[in-house]
């Protein structure tokens, strides 16, 4: 996983956990809605539009749970409004009309984004863990592969004071270990290798 895929899983998963809270909030709140199928194309389609965008350069950095959860909360309140105008566009159908702000619709948001809030500073850590180890794998295979391309071959010492070359990797779990190889080079009358 790189850097950039780490930020659009954030951002897609921020997207959909913002509506699906905002929508959640707001039927509670404001009572007398019905949800419309609409409403699942307007998330997928918020989500999307959230992974696809751009992305900037840099490295991945999870952020502060306070953060995430003052994020949640403008994005809350931003959302809140707009479903307030146009509830049609996220899939709701409102019957009656009430206060765009009521005591009730503040304590269910905040109540909602404090959770939620937490919750995506708890995935932005783990996303944050995944990209380390993925890039410490990609370290070790990469030297891995460069150990290999730079010994392709490695001298070993027969008994006979025969020395040849063997490709790495040859002959794998057949005889001695490579450093015994070596090693019994060292004896009196042999050539030593190294």
């Amino acid at each position: 996983m790189t850097h950039g895929q780490a930020k659009r899983i954030r951002r897609a998963a921020f997207a959909l956990v913002a509506m699906i809270a905002t929508i959640g909030a707001h039927v509670v709140a404001v009572g007398q809605v019905h949800v419309t199928p609409l409403m699942l194309v307007a998330l997928l389609t918020v989500s999307g539009v959230a992974a696809a965008a751009p992305v900037s350069r840099g490295d991945f950095v999870p952020r502060q749970p306070l953060h995430v959860v003052a994020m949640l909360m403008v994005t809350q309140l931003g959302l809140h409004v707009v479903i307030g105008a146009v509830p049609v566009a996220f899939g709701l159908e409102v019957h009656g009309h009430r206060a765009l702000f009521t005591p009730l619709a503040i304590a269910v948001h905040l109540v909602v984004g404090v959770q939620l809030g937490v919750l995506l500073a708890f995935a932005d850590r783990l996303l944050g863990r995944a990209v380390r180890i993925v890039a410490r794998l990609r370290t070790l295979l990469s030297c891995a592969a460069t150990a290999r391309a730079a010994t392709p071959y490695v001298r070993i010492a027969r008994r006979d004071g025969v020395v040849s070359s063997v490709s790495w990797g040859a002959h794998r779990g057949r005889g001695p270990p490579l450093s015994a190889a070596v090693e019994s080079s060292h004896l009196p009358g042999r050539r030593r290798i190294g």
